[in-house]
């Protein structure tokens, strides 16, 4: 019974860490969202004339977060390649007719994956080292245990 509630502490714990990560990482991810919007990340005006300066502003959000799909970890705004500038020019298009930047960045995962997105969505290469290593920490201390009772049995043995 004692080995249980042993057992269970370890992983409440290590589950309490675990959230504690993920908070943390969810804060600093929206900390570098403000700090792109805040950023005045130009489009180059020989390309995109005529647009404004806040569909500017939002497009080079967007450009930082996705990556280009044909380059290796590169953002859309480093790439050069035609489909980089294809999706520049979607990109634009779609802040003209009133897209907001969640839509579009959905419509992209949604057609390339979350491979498109420099920063995965999802959080379990964040939670999954953790949980390995509460479990072999619980692992090891339920190993532990046993030996020891064996142990103990062994030295009452040799007493008899």
């Amino acid at each position: 019974m004692e080995l249980i509630f042993k057992v269970a502490i370890i992983f409440s714990l290590g589950f309490c860490f675990a959230s504690q990560v993920l908070k943390a990482d969810e804060n600093q991810s929206k900390k570098n969202e403000n700090q792109l919007k805040e950023k005045n990340l130009s489009v180059e005006s020989g390309e995109y004339e005529g647009i404004s300066y806040e569909i500017k502003l939002k497009a080079d959000y967007i450009f930082e977060i996705l990556r280009c799909p044909t380059c290796q970890n590169i953002p859309l705004k480093d790439s050069h390649s035609q489909i980089a500038e294809n999706m520049k020019k979607l990109i634009i298009q779609k802040l003209q007719e009133g897209w907001t930047e969640t839509q579009i960045v959905d419509y992209f995962v949604q057609r390339y994956g979350d491979e498109i997105l420099l920063q995965p969505k999802t959080k379990v290469f964040y939670v999954l080292p953790v949980v390995f290593l509460i479990s072999a920490l619980a692992l090891l201390f339920i190993f532990l245990v046993r030996k020891n009772k064996t142990n103990e049995k062994a030295i009452q043995e040799n007493k008899d």
